[in-house]
């Protein structure tokens, strides 16, 4: 599991192999009642700034589910941020780590690791 601040400082392990940088994909994003996105940020993904080494002020957002692993419809401020139709689309671009904060917070903010695992 993820957190916001993990995905926004660029937290991950970043190689370079043959001329390519490659990046690892962050897991997702899970809050406390259960709903679950894809938050990602790197030179292949709609985000600013558009590297691979992290401080990002907007993220890809993707494939939201709830705890029972259905789709979610994102919040309508979210629309003009939709890649493609609003209505259908499962991928957000550059969309402000504020928005994704607001969205966290009103799903009772991110899931807490459990210490007991």
């Amino acid at each position: 599991m993820a957190t916001l601040a993990e995905v926004m400082l660029g937290d991950r392990e970043v190689r370079e192999s043959y001329g390519l940088t490659i990046t690892e994909l962050y897991s997702c994003i899970e809050c406390a009642d259960g709903l679950i996105f894809s938050a990602q940020g790197g030179r292949t993904h709609y985000c600013k700034p558009r590297s691979s080494y992290g401080h990002y002020f907007q993220l890809e957002v993707g494939y939201p589910k709830d705890k029972d692993g259905n789709p979610v419809r994102m919040p309508d401020t979210w629309n003009k941020y939709a890649v493609g139709d609003p209505d259908t689309c499962n991928i957000w671009g550059c969309v402000p780590v504020e928005l994704i904060q607001a969205l966290i917070d009103a799903h009772g903010g991110e899931k807490e690791e459990d210490a007991t695992q």
